[in-house]
């Protein structure tokens, strides 16, 4: 009986912590979204129009076509890496009937790995998120990509970057010694499936 009160127990702080993982995971999810709809508004609002696409420069929209005709052939953000979440809905692993909607992949890697961007365009922003560290994000034409979970970051707001060119590291989290980060694709307002995007 005590064997079986200590395992239930277990399982209990296990659901608990897993509980809080989930909560902290989908506070980051809402503030990144957030952060990100808030800097396309901000860029709308600039150019005075509600449609971005409408008012981009040839040069962006030029940018933005050679973005689409890329899709399915992307370079990965990391030279070597396994998507360790999906797009969509993710159930958790030992919660039943629970799961946390991803906007992006999960990447994972060995710690030190650097994150690239994977096409040319114009950084938009950096900013830091509590919990999550460092996330850029890089104009396309009418595409955005999002690196989310970055440390020693070695890109600023207003910087043109190169395909494969260096971002930032991927956080890795000591006690696990692995390396992840976040990866989104937008096209303005719309959340793209980035598996669809990069090369298999």
């Amino acid at each position: 009986r005590s064997k079986k009160t200590s395992m239930v127990n277990r399982l209990r702080r296990r659901e608990s912590q897993l509980q809080k993982d989930i909560k902290k995971k989908e506070r980051i999810a809402r503030e990144l979204e957030a952060r990100i709809r808030e800097i396309i508004e901000e860029e709308a609002r600039k150019m005075n129009t509600s449609n971005i696409y409408a008012a981009l420069t040839p040069e962006q929209e030029l940018l933005g076509n050679d973005f689409r005709k890329n899709k399915g052939k992307l370079p990965w953000p990391v030279e070597k890496g396994i998507i360790t979440e999906d797009f969509g809905m993710n159930e958790i692993e030992g919660l039943r009937g629970s799961g946390v909607q991803n906007n992006g992949i999960d990447i994972s890697s060995t710690p030190g790995t650097e994150v690239r961007a994977v096409f040319e365009g114009e950084v938009k922003k950096v900013f830091a998120i509590l919990g999550a560290n460092y996330t850029v994000l890089i104009r396309h034409g009418e595409y955005l990509s999002v690196y989310q979970n970055l440390v020693n970051v070695r890109v600023k707001t207003g910087d043109k970057v190169l395909t494969k060119e260096k971002l930032g590291e991927a956080f890795t989290e000591k006690s696990e010694n692995i390396a992840s980060f976040h990866f989104e694709v937008w096209q303005e307002r719309n959340i793209l499936n980035p598996e669809e995007w990069i090369s298999k």
